[in-house]
C-alpha cells in the first residue's frame, strides 16, 4: 500500500490536509460444487486438472483452497499435493485410514478474481482544530480573534486560549479553533 498526505491552505486562510493512498487489491469467490463422477476406491486421487476438462471454464488455473464433502455434505479430511509446480492433487481419507473406501464426492474451489487497484482519497478539513458548539450565536468572531473559554465547573486551572479559524461549514452556533481542547467538557451544553 502507498500513502501520500499533504496540508493546503484556501484562499481564505483555512487548512485542510489530502490524504491519498493506492492498492492492489484482489477479491476471491468460490466456484460452485462439482461432482466427482467416478466410483469410489480405497484411496482416491483427483487432479485439478481432471476437474478443470470436465468442467472448462468454470474453475481457475491456481486455486487458493479446496473444499471437499460427500454428497450427502459432511466435511471429508482432505490432503493436498502439489505435483509439477501448478497442478496439483488432492487425497480422500475417511476416518484417516487408508483402507477405508471413500464416499461420492463434490468439490469446490477457492479462487481470485483479477487483481484491481484501489484508490481512497480523503479531505479532512479539520486540520489541529476544533469546532466549538456554543450556546449563543459567534457570528460577530472572525478569523484570527482570539478567546479564552473556561470549563463548565469555572475552574481557573481549566482555562484554555484559542484563536478562531475560518470555517465555512460551521453554523451559527459553531466556532472553528486552532488546537484540540484539553478538557472534554469544555463547550458542553448545559440542560
Amino acid at each position: 500500500m502507498a500513502r501520500v498526505h499533504k496540508l493546503f491552505q484556501a484562499e481564505n486562510g483555512e487548512y485542510f490536509n489530502v490524504s491519498s493512498s493506492s492498492q492492489w487489491v484482489q477479491d476471491v469467490e468460490w466456484t460452485d460444487w462439482f461432482d466427482k463422477y467416478e466410483s469410489t476406491r480405497y484411496r482416491d486421487w483427483e487432479k485439478l486438472s481432471e476437474f478443470r476438462a470436465r468442467y472448462p471454464d468454470k474453475i481457475c488455473t491456481h486455486p487458493i483452497d479446496i473444499k471437499v464433502t460427500t454428497m450427502n455434505g459432511s466435511t471429508i479430511p482432505v490432503q493436498v499435493y502439489y505435483k509439477g509446480g501448478h497442478d496439483y492433487r488432492f487425497e480422500c481419507r475417511q476416518n484417516d485410514q487408508v483402507h477405508s473406501p471413500c464416499r461420492n464426492y463434490k468439490v469446490q474451489f477457492l479462487c481470485g478474481k483479477p487483481v484491481k487497484p484501489r484508490v481512497t482519497v480523503t479531505v479532512d478539513t479539520n486540520v489541529n482544530s476544533t469546532i466549538l458548539h456554543l450556546a449563543d450565536s459567534a457570528l460577530s468572531w472572525r478569523a484570527g480573534d482570539v478567546i479564552i473559554v473556561a470549563s463548565t465547573d469555572y475552574s481557573m486551572y481549566q482555562a484554555e486560549e484559542f484563536t478562531v479559524l475560518p470555517c465555512r461549514a460551521c453554523t451559527r452556533n459553531q466556532v472553528k479553533v486552532s488546537g484540540t481542547a484539553k478538557y472534554l467538557h469544555i463547550g458542553e451544553e448545559m440542560d
